[in-house]
């Protein structure tokens, strides 16, 4: 009796895990459906009009045509590189290749990238907290490089326009830099300040803007596999800021290393 007790509650939990697993996957199949409808549509229909008008279009007008070609087809392969990145680290099977990495290049490779997207004409701010100083990390230098692109497109996202500020600060007690990346938005609710980070959640401060619900909690599965936290905050003068802190390279040791299954 106490065997089949055993037994039941075992299938019980499998049962639950199952569910949990097709609950996840109809989610992402229902995000990346709604998300990526948009931008192949403009895709198929910006890619007719050059078709039937190459003749008679100006050059400029051809170029700025390619430009939002590449700026959709550059969002649908964010979209599906956020699932791969997603389900790799769901299965366990994300790997963490860490070097000595110059957090300042890391922070201009970053911007460049946001930059890339279309971004070019807004502004980030670099500020330095009273207690920086400058020390190379220890991390996975294209994954953190993807955490801070998240951040600062959510930042841009928020801001509706105006300038995100990215904050360095030393943790000297606990051997981590800090990175915080600040946007002036309408701010997070505190009830959401936790939730940000689960998968799919997109707030609707957001404005509706394209978007998997992905990139916080993505960011959160990587800079956790380094040691490091992440969490937001509001400003006191508007707006909010997600910190994140990753070990300096004397701190090597306490970082686990993650091979791919």
């Amino acid at each position: 009796m106490v065997d089949e007790t055993l037994k039941l509650e075992q299938l019980i939990k499998e049962n639950e895990k199952l569910k949990r697993s097709l609950d996840e996957s109809l989610a992402i199949t229902n995000n990346v459906t709604h998300e990526i409808r948009n931008p192949l549509h403009a895709l198929c229909n910006i890619s007719e009009y050059i078709i039937n008008n190459i003749d008679s279009l100006d050059k400029s007008i051809l170029l700025k045509y390619l430009g939002h070609i590449l700026k959709n087809s550059t969002g649908i392969k964010k979209i599906t590189d956020d699932i791969l990145d997603f389900s790799k680290f769901r299965a366990g099977k994300m790997s963490i290749s860490l070097d000595s990495v110059d957090p300042l290049e890391l922070l201009e490779e970053a911007v460049e990238d946001c930059r890339a997207l279309s971004l070019e004409n807004v502004t980030i701010e670099l500020a330095y907290e009273d207690n920086y100083e400058s020390t190379a990390l220890k991390c996975d230098h294209a994954k953190i490089r993807q955490v801070l692109r998240n951040l600062i497109i959510n930042g841009l996202k928020y801001s509706d326009g105006k300038p995100i500020k990215i904050s360095l600060g030393t943790e000297k007690s606990g051997g981590f830099l800090q990175i915080g990346v600040s946007d002036l938005g309408k701010g997070i609710d505190e009830k959401d300040l936790q939730s940000i980070f689960e998968p799919f959640v997109r707030l609707e401060k957001c404005g509706g803007k394209i978007g998997t619900g992905l990139g916080l909690s993505l960011s959160k599965e990587i800079i956790e596999k380094h040691g490091g936290k992440i969490w937001a905050a509001n400003n006191l003068t508007g707006g909010a800021t997600v910190y994140f802190t990753l070990p300096l390279l004397a701190q090597e040791q306490s970082v686990q290393y993650y091979e791919e299954a």
